[in-house]
């Protein structure tokens, strides 16, 4: 009833969390454009997050903060797992977003995106069996032979990491087509925009209907940039998206289409 009688808004979050952590707090900041088109200032700006149907139910307030029509709010969630959320601007219809992922501390271990830490240890076992090899041998042939079990264990182990390391960053790897889907949300897409892929999020409908997105990924790049580069006179803002937000995007909008 309210986007009948006109009144509803989009919330263009600013950066999407992939992940959040059980305990801690992030700060999540958000512009809200009544009518996709004007920023607009509110009284009251809520996110609510709720864990899976039946689970815990929070709100967190958020508070205007910059440009007009921006705001920020501290959201902290308990406990691991699925977490539905929603953003409520003051009397309008509520916009949702995709589930997240909340982990315990434990579950993010050491990060090995560049390699570093088995290629140190295989280093290390490469120095102790080079400097094994210079040891006098008496008295130190106990200490040459444990130089010389370490560096094989430091190198081997290493190498052994080394090979692993493809699989371990694939699964560590954002899905890109499922972040894109979650940004489809986020960015506000998904209140003009029908997709469906995203079945339980609110649209008004009025853009045109994107599940079967036929145009080439390189428009569409050019078109998330700055829309109005390519149609002066269209009224979708631009959303001053990053590169890797537009790419997550355009592989939502494009998956499966061959494009």
């Amino acid at each position: 009833m309210p986007a009948l009688a006109g009144g509803w808004t989009v919330v263009t979050v600013d950066e999407l969390p992939q992940q959040l952590r059980a305990g801690e707090s992030t700060t999540l900041g958000f512009t809200v454009r009544q009518h996709g088109v004007d920023p607009i200032n509110l009284e009251n700006v809520v996110l609510t997050a709720q864990q899976g149907k039946i689970g815990e139910r929070l709100t967190f307030m958020a508070q205007q903060e910059g440009a007009k029509g921006h705001y920020v709010v501290e959201v902290l969630l308990p406990s691991a797992g699925a977490w539905n959320w929603e953003i409520q601007p003051d009397w309008f219809p509520a916009v949702q977003l995709e589930p997240i992922t909340v982990t315990v501390a434990s579950e993010v271990g050491i990060k090995l995106e560049n390699g570093l830490l088995p290629w140190t240890l295989t280093g290390l076992g490469v120095l102790l069996l080079s400097g094994a090899a210079l040891l006098p041998r008496p008295p130190s042939r106990r200490l040459r032979i444990a130089a010389v079990v370490l560096g094989l264990v430091l190198v081997l182990g290493g190498l052994s990491w080394v090979m692993r390391l493809p699989d371990v960053l694939a699964a560590q790897s954002v899905d890109e087509v499922a972040y894109g889907q979650a940004l489809f949300a986020a960015k506000g897409c998904a209140t003009c925009h029908l997709h469906s892929a995203l079945t339980n999020i609110w649209s008004t409908e009025s853009g045109p209907n994107l599940s079967n997105y036929t145009n080439t990924p390189e428009y569409l790049r050019t078109w998330l940039k700055d829309p109005q580069a390519i149609k002066p006179n269209t009224q979708m803002p631009n959303l001053a998206l990053k590169a890797h937000e537009i790419e997550a995007l355009a592989a939502f909008l494009t998956a499966g289409k061959g494009n």
